[in-house]
């Protein structure tokens, strides 16, 4: 009996030792809880900044192979400027602002098709989407954006269209949001969007109904899609068809979303063989971006925390220089992280 009883006790520490070391729920085959988040390195920016032209803050940050794109939204000029990361130069700019034919204003939703090289965006004051062909629009200074679409309805409504990234063809995967009749509420959920005729195919349900917000992102060599909590601190997993792999729940995890607004994850990008997501845990009231930097494996296991010590208004990975990219609010505004 006594032996027993010491058996029992073991197997329960082991248990609690696997609970919060990020182990798995044996409750479920898909659950996990990640008990500590504490293997902190201070990490340095280097900046590309003298390279760039003068730019406004908050801007966005895109990555098309070995070319960074740069979506300086307040602009009132040319909204996109380009970096080449390999010549170590600045290309030139594209998209004209306004709200004429062929113009940009409240343009956002962005994702890039690799392989013809056009970037798509949707116009929050039209609800329709654009494109631009890149190549085009930096040897022509007086190209304009062309029409793609204007996304269907759901259930009466318009939707519209948050972070994303390119799937193949003319598809990619969106955080969409659909509102209530009346816009009072916000249903965010992953869908698969036709850029050429607007369809959406709504792939699942968050799990948190109309109590959540996702920045989501995807790796088409990892076959991986990652959304992370921007109101819950969770990480999920799916594959390329919209199966849901994993649902990692963070230390800091509530059912209950924070009142005010609270932010956990702000953006979220894959490297060759990580997962980068910058991580506030504030009342945004307070701080607006994040400084941190969680890495996980593929699988979604935490590693460390890269603190950078500078708000981070977005960042996109590099793989032939392996690289972090970042668009900050400080010195340098524009600069990379060699990993």
């Amino acid at each position: 009996m006594k032996g027993s009883n010491v058996f029992r006790i073991y197997l329960v520490s082991a248990l609690l030792v696997g609970f919060l070391s990020c182990g798995r729920n044996p409750a479920s085959s898909i659950e996990e809880h990640c008990g500590k988040r504490d293997k902190i390195e201070t990490v340095e920016l280097i900046s590309i900044e003298e390279k760039l032209p003068e730019l406004h803050s908050n801007s966005g940050v895109f990555m098309l192979g070995d070319t960074l794109i740069i979506n300086d939204y307040k602009s009132t000029d040319k909204r996109f400027v380009v970096y080449d990361i390999k010549e170590d130069k600045f290309l030139g700019k594209f998209g004209k602002f306004g709200e004429g034919p062929g113009e940009i204003a409240n343009f956002a939703g962005i994702v890039i098709d690799p392989v013809k090289h056009i970037l798509y965006g949707m116009g929050y004051s039209t609800w329709y989407m654009s494109g631009f062909d890149i190549r085009k629009a930096l040897s022509d200074p007086d190209y304009k954006a062309f029409f793609t679409t204007r996304l269907e309805n759901i259930d009466g409504v318009s939707p519209f269209v948050a972070s994303g990234d390119w799937l193949n063809d003319s598809t990619a995967y969106y955080e969409v949001v659909v509102p209530n009749s009346d816009w009072t509420e916000f249903d965010n959920r992953i869908g698969r969007v036709n850029l050429n005729d607007g369809s959406i195919s709504l792939i699942e349900d968050n799990g948190f109904g109309n109590n959540t917000e996702n920045t989501l992102t995807v790796s088409l060599k990892n076959r991986l899609m990652v959304s992370a909590g921007r109101v819950h601190d969770t990480i999920r997993l799916f594959d390329l068809e919209g199966n849901l792999k994993k649902i990692i729940y963070g230390p800091e995890y509530t059912e209950k979303r924070h009142r005010p607004r609270y932010q956990y994850f702000c953006q979220v990008c894959i490297g060759k063989d990580e997962i980068y997501a910058s991580y506030l845990n504030e009342y945004i009231l307070e701080k607006n971006f994040a400084e941190d930097i969680i890495v996980m494996d593929l699988d979604g296991k935490y590693k460390k925390t890269l603190h950078v010590g500078k708000p981070i208004c977005d960042m996109e990975y590099n793989e032939t220089f392996n690289r972090l990219y970042l668009s900050t609010n400080d010195y340098p505004q524009f600069g990379y992280i060699q990993l």
